[in-house]
């Protein structure tokens, strides 16, 4: 009760304290010696703890009032994220297209005996498959009516319609379509027609009128056997999937699945006979016209029987 009752040293008590916890909070460790430095402590240790408050509250208000900021930062990342997912897309998608050419450049190489105008895919018929559908090469590119389509694969069909910078083709797997063949193992003939896609054919193709007595295997190759004239000899159209049992009025039946994909097809080759003026392995690549034709609705001609 005396220390209360002696107001003077309750008072240099007091201040002593306050000095003492000023002096752990003075910035970088500072010394202070002697009773001259006193004051500078204490003006120093409040304006160390009024700068922590101050940075602490500004801290606070930053955060409650600059979300808006913050969101804007983050659609600025979303959108360069989106960008560069494009820019590697972009990148696949062009690895991919310059291996297709590629491989259709490898094909003109290894068949110097043709001419060949490359095509791309620009339009085709409703349905899964590429039956029917129209290329951006035509008349000035050279391409003609009843010219063979092909890819490295194999057999795609034939152009049906031209213009100016189109070319209509309706592929083997179209109803409509005959091909000539021959199977390559056993050397027996037979015609090859599209079957309609009504009847679930999968995009196969079916070989009839063939020999009664052909020994024909699932896996045996179709080649085209340049009988009619229409397409060359020795192209690959696909292999038997399926022999008939039952021997019809058309002979023997097989069902063939052709070597194209005809669910992807977006380059192919318009093969043209060799001319003396061309060069051995001529590749004609079609480029779209600056003022192009008006394209075709999707609808081929009939397709001329070959003869075997």
């Amino acid at each position: 009760m005396r220390l209360f009752n002696n107001k003077p040293l309750l008072i240099t008590i007091v201040i002593t304290i306050i000095l003492v916890l000023l002096l752990f909070i003075i910035p970088g460790g500072a010394k202070i010696s002697g009773v001259e430095s006193v004051p500078g402590g204490v003006a120093a240790g409040a304006q160390s703890f009024l700068s922590r408050v101050t940075n602490s509250v500004g801290s606070f208000f930053s955060n409650l009032f600059g979300g808006n900021s913050i969101e804007q930062e983050n659609e600025q990342l979303k959108e360069e994220l989106i960008q560069a997912q494009q820019k590697i897309q972009g990148m696949s998608e062009l690895e991919a297209e310059n291996q297709r050419l590629q491989s259709l450049l490898n094909y003109v190489e290894r068949t110097p005996e043709y001419s060949y105008i490359t095509a791309r895919v620009t339009a085709k018929d409703p349905g899964y498959y590429f039956d029917v559908f129209v290329v951006n090469a035509g008349f000035n590119n050279g391409v003609e009516v009843n010219d063979a389509v092909i890819t490295p694969d194999g057999l795609v069909g034939r152009v049906t319609e031209v213009g100016g910078t189109w070319s209509k083709v309706m592929a083997i797997i179209d109803s409509r379509s005959s091909v000539s063949a021959t199977v390559e193992r056993t050397r027996d003939n037979g015609i090859i027609n599209g079957i309609d896609q009504s009847e679930g054919s999968s995009g196969l193709c079916e070989m009839a009128f063939l020999p009664l007595e052909a020994e024909l295997l699932p896996g045996d190759s179709v080649i085209t056997n340049g009988l009619g004239g229409l397409f060359p000899k020795g192209i690959i159209i696909g292999q038997v999937v399926e022999v008939s049992e039952e021997a019809g009025s058309t002979g023997k039946t097989v069902r063939i699945k052709p070597a194209v994909d005809f669910l992807h097809l977006e380059e192919v080759l318009i093969v043209k006979e060799k001319t003396t003026e061309g060069n051995e392995g001529d590749a004609v690549t079609a480029t779209p016209s600056a003022t192009p034709s008006a394209q075709p609705s999707v609808t081929p001609t009939a397709t001329p029987q070959e003869t075997q």
